[in-house]
């Protein structure tokens, strides 16, 4: 398999983690997008994002995008872009679903990631870190507690089975983290409650996926 997307964290973060976890051996081309001010920003994909549809590589050419191989056939069975529909197709292909009655809880937690994790992106690259400073201080908070109601005593977001969502709100509440300690942490002393912290630190305890965070490959920002 392989996974084709920017050197950031960014939007298949929480693939890499997954295919660690899963302990798949997989090919982490990370493409080198440069500063935004140099003549060569993002040319290395653009240059070849128009083909991959023309050739029938991809039907929806995008970064992230994922090849999955069949060894016996010696050829490619599936390319997907769209982080989230990766992490679906990696859910169902290493049972990480979760059981019938909890994936409606999946998906809700998969979807309302997706537009937490937009917010951080849109403050971060259009609005700057003083905007992004003042949603943390305003508006997280609400997002937290909601989060915290929604996770409740539970270990895992389906209950006490760890599935594909749970990677994705780690990565999410890790750049929380990150962004509280280099930009709010003198204002703001505490800022994650109990459960969430308590979740961080449960999915850090997983002897799997701590190897994973411990991979010489691993990185946690850009």
């Amino acid at each position: 398999p392989t996974l084709v997307y920017w050197h950031i964290v960014g939007l298949a973060h929480h693939v890499r983690l997954l295919l660690m976890y899963c302990q798949v051996d997989f090919v982490d081309v990370r493409i080198d997008a440069l500063e935004a001010d140099d003549p060569q920003h993002r040319v290395a994909w653009k240059s070849v994002k128009p083909s991959m549809s023309k050739e029938g590589i991809l039907y929806f050419p995008n970064l992230p995008y994922f090849m999955d191989y069949n060894k016996e056939k010696d050829g490619v069975v599936v390319n997907l872009s769209q982080s989230e529909t990766i992490l679906r197709y990696l859910g169902r292909k290493y049972d990480m679903m979760g059981p019938i009655d909890k994936q409606h809880l999946v998906d809700l937690a998969m979807d309302q990631l997706v537009d937490c994790e937009n917010k951080v992106f849109d403050l971060t690259y259009d609005e700057g870190n003083e905007a992004l400073v003042v949603w943390f201080k305003e508006s997280l908070p609400t997002s937290l507690e909601q989060w915290e109601k929604f996770l409740g005593d539970k270990d895992y977001v389906a209950g006490d089975v760890l599935t594909i969502v749970d990677f994705k709100l780690y990565v999410h509440l890790s750049k929380l983290v990150i962004i509280h300690t280099e930009l709010v942490a003198p204002d703001m002393p505490d800022f994650m409650p109990e459960n969430l912290d308590r979740f961080l630190k449960r999915m850090e305890g997983l002897p799997k996926f701590k190897a994973a965070l411990e991979h010489p490959e691993y990185f946690t920002r850009p």
